[in-house]
């Protein structure tokens, strides 16, 4: 997830971008809430074979961490 918000980079000769970033920590973890919303900030896409739009990253955060308010904001952009 860190890796994504410094705007992803190279691991053993293998490049990654942001989003790449994201949905590698969502592959190891889920249930990470931050992992959800910056996914949505980057537009949402397919994790582990499914996809989600940048409103259901956000649906998935809330869930997580529903005191979360920029995932709220970010929600409320979305409609």
């Amino acid at each position: 997830y860190s890796f994504g918000l410094e705007g992803g980079g190279s691991v053993n000769g293998q490049s990654y971008s942001k989003k790449e970033c994201y949905v590698k920590a969502l592959e190891l973890d889920p249930s990470d809430p931050w992992a959800w919303y910056s996914f949505g900030l980057e537009g949402g896409g397919s994790v582990n074979g499914q996809s989600y739009s940048k409103k259901e990253c956000y649906v998935k955060a809330l869930e997580l961490d529903p005191s979360d308010p920029w995932a709220w904001y970010s929600f409320g952009l979305e409609g």
